[in-house]
């Protein structure tokens, strides 16, 4: 690895416990380790850990990508422009 670039990494694995999670707005079976997985990285990503008003549960829907996706951005890209 250089530390000049990206990089991305790929992991299989498989759950064999599942809980309850939302999946645009439907109720969803999700294996437990990649729903803890995915919402810890959106709430990283999106900065949830600092503000308790951004849900990430239910990353595909449109109240979603309307109130928080594009809000975030939006507020990213006004500070990136400064």
């Amino acid at each position: 690895m250089l530390g000049k670039r990206d990089s991305e990494v790929a992991v299989i694995f498989e759950d064999s416990e599942t809980t309850a999670s939302l999946m645009d707005g439907q109720e969803y079976q999700a294996g437990k380790f990649a729903l803890q997985l995915r919402l810890e990285c959106f709430k990283t990503i999106l900065g949830a850990f600092d503000d308790p008003t951004i849900d990430v549960r239910d990353p595909i829907s449109n109240g979603f990508y309307k109130d928080v996706w594009m809000s975030v951005s939006g507020r990213n890209a006004t500070i990136y422009e400064k």
